[in-house]
């Protein structure tokens, strides 16, 4: 791989041998792999220089990987704030929904498949427009959800679909996902620059009944949208941190599928 198209991704692991063997993975791969034993010596090196991803275990001593990612996505430099971060856990400390909503970009469980890994990362290094663009080839049948909206935006009071930057969350009671499956999606939106949206997406998490002041539903990454609507997804997710919404209760109404 030529050196100027080598990404730098930053391996944050507290354990040696483990961020020892993921810097090694990470390299044969073609990554330029660099590393910190916990979340505050990783965010020194992000201070330091541009980092392309973030590879982080949770749990650790002095700032645990949760803690780092909100305090990146609490800054506004762009290196800081947009930096993606893949979560690898062999515990189950966070929801799914929590760790998503904090900024985590992509959660793997331990042991890890590397190949995932690898295809996550490649993932979060691509502009942030393109991210919405790629879709797998699938064949199959897929559940089909519909809904029709007054407007898709940031805020739940004004629609029922919360966005995030990498996707959203719609209302569901009455059907079941597992994480990795994919839908098809097809909504309607009465007022707003986007009328319609009609693509695939990947089930993150499935909240399966109303809890803790958030509704049952999806939290759904988007894929193989239009560059229109990316550059509108892009735009319009400025204002949020969460990767997807929690998916707050107030007016939650449910789609079909």
């Amino acid at each position: 791989m030529p050196q100027q198209d080598m990404k730098n991704v930053l391996v944050v692991e507290d354990q040696e041998s483990l961020r020892e063997l993921l810097v090694f993975e990470l390299e044969l791969e073609g990554f330029h792999a660099l590393e910190a034993e916990n979340g505050q010596a990783a965010l020194e090196i992000i201070e330091a220089g541009a980092i392309d991803c973030v590879v982080s275990d949770v749990r650790m001593p002095v700032l645990d990987g949760i803690g780092m990612v909100r305090a990146l996505r609490e800054r506004r430099e762009a290196s800081f704030h947009e930096v993606p971060v893949v979560v690898i856990s062999a515990f189950s400390d966070y929801e799914r929904s929590f760790v998503y909503a904090s900024g985590v970009n992509a959660f793997l469980p331990k042991p890890y498949d590397q190949q995932v890994l690898v295809q996550s990362i490649r993932h979060c290094c691509l502009p942030k427009v393109d991210r919405w663009l790629c879709a797998p080839t699938i064949s199959e049948d897929l559940s089909v959800l519909k809904g029709s909206f007054q407007q898709l935006s940031t805020e739940m009071q004004l629609n029922h679909v919360q966005l995030g930057t990498g996707g959203i969350f719609v209302p569901l009671k009455g059907k079941s996902y597992a994480a990795k499956d994919y839908v098809r999606v097809d909504l309607s939106f009465e007022t707003g620059v986007l009328s319609e949206l009609r693509c695939l997406a990947r089930v993150l998490w499935q909240r399966g009944s109303d809890h803790d002041g958030c509704a049952a539903g999806l939290g759904l990454e988007l894929c193989g949208v239009t560059r229109k609507d990316a550059e509108l997804f892009v735009s319009l997710s400025e204002s949020t941190t969460a990767y997807l919404p929690e998916g707050r209760l107030e007016g939650a109404q449910s789609l079909t599928a």
